[in-house]
């Protein structure tokens, strides 16, 4: 080695560009991760009789025989409830599904990491959110809350006219069927 070289400097990495966070698509890409891994841990659980289907009917959708069970997968940041526009959406969904598939028996499943918010006035008792009192409903072999929940959904203007919206032809109006 001759000494009388000048070591070479470190190269200096160029510093990242000044971005606009809200054109990054990062909340994208964590949404289809979780989706992704909510997909392969359905399928993981998956019995002899069932079929996995990836983006059907939802994200991805569990069919055994004459029953189904669609999965919406969120990843949300913020708590959701029965007014989120993720929920009525969700329903709306859901409704049509069952709609298109008569000889079916559909159940539908959102899976989220947000955290359920009690509704403003906490209609459902104190310290209450309505989508726990739905998923305790769902549990239920006979449930006890339906009305209250029907009650809330129909009553309740910023969801009862999202459910009201028209949905595809052929599929009679949601909120009609809760009236």
């Amino acid at each position: 080695m001759n000494t009388d070289e000048t070591p070479l400097a470190p190269r200096e990495q160029p510093a990242g560009l000044v971005s606009d966070p809200s054109r990054q698509a990062m909340p994208l890409f964590k949404g289809i991760d979780y989706q992704i891994w909510q997909t392969v841990l359905t399928w993981m659980e998956l019995s002899e009789e069932e079929i996995l289907v990836v983006e059907g009917a939802e994200d991805f959708d569990v069919i055994a025989g004459a029953a189904a069970t669609t999965h919406q997968v969120k990843n949300l940041a913020v708590p959701i409830s029965l007014r989120s526009s993720c929920v009525s959406d969700a329903l709306r969904n859901f409704w049509t599904i069952h709609h298109r598939n008569p000889s079916r028996a559909i159940k539908l499943r959102l899976i989220t990491t947000a955290s359920l918010t009690i509704e403003a006035g906490e209609p459902f008792g104190p310290r209450k959110a309505g989508l726990a009192l739905w998923n305790e409903e769902a549990a239920r072999t006979a449930p006890q809350q339906c009305d209250s929940l029907r009650d809330f959904l129909l009553a309740d203007t910023s969801i009862s006219k999202r459910l009201a919206e028209p949905l595809a032809e052929g599929v009679p109006s949601l909120i009609e069927y809760l009236r």
